[in-house]
């Protein structure tokens, strides 16, 4: 018996408790006109209110109304309250940019949250049955969803419960039928003007009369075991973005997890995007893919993605961020002895200039990571303080082996994206220090040296 074959299903999937408020989806269709008739029956073996919401949405004016009224006469019928809200979805849908099938959906869920939110009530019972699940596995596996899609419709999601979802279409009329309740027919469902209908008209009886009878159940079948390794997968997806993805504006994930199989890379690289971008409607599998690929390929390269965002190769791993062209202040002056500089509101610099004893220890000078002693009477050209130029090179050796400092920055790993906005002290195109990290060998001080320019950095 039907009754009892929803009540086990409710209880399996812990879907209705003593004391739940329950809105109620209802078109007058024989779905959801079977909803509202079981959940009154459930009223046997649980305390709940049910309140019924039919949303009138401006299509078929005729049928429409048609519907509304007997929505109204039925809930009348069974004692059920029942509210009316009427919307002009044609209008709405060209508002939204969405189709007006999306938008009739949106409508309705977000109509039935208010309801639920104003009213006192803590749950939504929508009348998808089996047949539903089994068009929404195909439907999305058309469309090339992961395996959430492919697993179909959830029994609960959140406040959403769906009683009839293991309920078949035939079983549905039968209780109808053998109840004597009367249902109304959408003429939309008869026709193959959308997508969905297509699969349940056309698609599902092909396959049911050439391949097997069976074949909703088993497709559905097919989506709960997708479901439970989805289950796992997220699992596992989890454990993996705490172990490998850190930061927020620039979300960075290590080269560590190329240790991991490609299904947890790939999920990982869905999840990062969908943190910046909140979304990924537009994300599809390809995007993934070339990810993915960044973490063989060389440092610099990069990939843009939808919604602004792009994927770009580091030293460490791959960033995704926003694909924004920032213009960093540039700095380039020339310091005199003895004054105070604010840089960038970053770091304040000072010069001083110290007259030595030849052969005296200049280490009685003290030196620490952002004060440094340069031999003064080396300096060729006027000290400069300034960002990169093409051409700026350093001297790294005793032998006065140069580097270019675009190579020194390659082989340091900072990350291109920053060169820029590194500031530099330089005696021409020859950099006598990066500030905060190396100095020049030609500038270091020696026995020789009987005059020292002393560089002193404060990060503020």
């Amino acid at each position: 018996m039907l009754v009892n074959e929803v009540k086990n299903y409710i209880e399996q999937h812990g879907m209705i408790k003593n004391g739940d408020r329950i809105v109620v989806g209802i078109s007058g269709g024989a779905d959801s006109v079977c909803l509202l008739k079981l959940l009154c029956e459930m009223k046997k073996y649980y305390d709940i209110d049910l309140l019924a919401v039919h949303i009138h949405h401006g299509i078929r004016e005729g049928e429409a109304d048609r519907d509304m009224n007997f929505t109204i006469s039925l809930c009348d019928r069974l004692g059920v309250e029942c509210r009316v809200y009427k919307y002009n979805i044609p209008e709405l849908s060209k508002e939204r940019s969405t189709t007006e099938e999306e938008t009739g959906r949106d409508v309705r869920y977000e109509t039935f949250r208010q309801v639920m939110k104003d009213e006192g009530y803590n749950k939504i019972a929508v009348a998808h049955n089996l047949g539903d699940n089994c068009e929404t596995i195909l439907f999305n596996m058309c469309r090339g969803s992961e395996l959430k899609g492919i697993g179909g419709i959830l029994p609960v999601r959140n406040d959403i419960i769906r009683p009839l979802l293991n309920t078949d279409r035939c079983e549905i009329e039968e209780y109808l039928e053998k109840s004597g309740i009367e249902y109304i027919v959408d003429s939309t469902n008869l026709t193959n003007d959308y997508g969905r209908n297509k699969i349940r008209n056309v698609v599902i009886p092909y396959l049911e009369k050439n391949i097997n009878l069976r074949t909703s159940e088993h497709i559905v079948n097919a989506g709960m075991a997708a479901l439970e390794a989805e289950e796992y997968l997220e699992y596992q997806t989890d454990i993996a973005m705490d172990k490998y993805v850190t930061g927020e504006n620039r979300i960075i994930i290590s080269d560590k997890i190329t240790s991991e199989h490609s299904i947890i890379i790939k999920r990982v690289i869905r999840e990062v995007i969908k943190l910046k971008a909140g979304k990924l409607k537009d994300i599809t599998n390809v995007h993934i893919r070339n990810v993915e690929a960044l973490f063989k390929r060389e440092v610099s390269k990069s990939i843009s993605l939808p919604y602004n965002l792009v994927a770009l190769r580091t030293y460490d791993g791959v960033v995704i961020k926003n694909d924004e062209i920032v213009e960093y202040e540039k700095v380039d002056f020339v310091p005199c002895e003895g004054k105070v500089y604010d840089i960038l509101g970053e770091m304040t610099l000072e010069i001083k200039v110290y007259s030595i004893e030849k052969g005296k220890n200049f280490k009685e000078i003290q030196e620490k990571m952002y004060t440094k002693c340069f031999d003064y009477d080396k300096i060729k050209d006027t000290l400069r303080i300034r960002n990169r130029l093409v051409g700026d090179y350093l001297v790294v050796d005793d032998k006065g082996s140069r580097k270019k400092i675009k190579d020194y920055f390659i082989n340091e790993k900072i990350p291109k994206e920053d060169r820029d906005r590194i500031i530099l002290v330089a005696d021409g195109n020859h950099i006598i220090w990066v500030i905060g990290r190396r100095i020049s060998e030609y500038y270091k001080v020696s026995d020789a040296t009987t005059r020292i320019i002393q560089i002193n950095v404060n990060l503020i």
